[in-house]
């Protein structure tokens, strides 16, 4: 699910979006996110809890942050 949410986030963004995180997720458009049974508002809140636990400034822009958030997981998920 995590990986499937990573996926249309990244898909949702422009490749020349270069703006401070903060920025890119005060407008970000979480209706093109959602999918199966998860509502934007579900995939906005499973991305908050995600991202509390990935260390992060607000000067990153969101593809510095989606990328340091696959390397969790893939840390997390080898170890399990």
């Amino acid at each position: 699910m995590t990986s499937t949410l990573l996926n249309r986030m990244a898909e949702a963004l422009s490749s020349t979006q270069q703006e401070p995180y903060a920025d890119t997720l005060a407008k970000f458009d979480w209706e093109k996110v959602r999918f199966a049974s998860y509502s934007a508002d579900d995939c906005k809140r499973i991305w908050s809890n995600i991202s509390r636990q990935v260390c992060y400034s607000i000067y990153n822009n969101f593809f510095v942050v989606t990328d340091k958030t696959y390397a969790v997981l893939q840390i997390v998920t080898t170890t399990l």
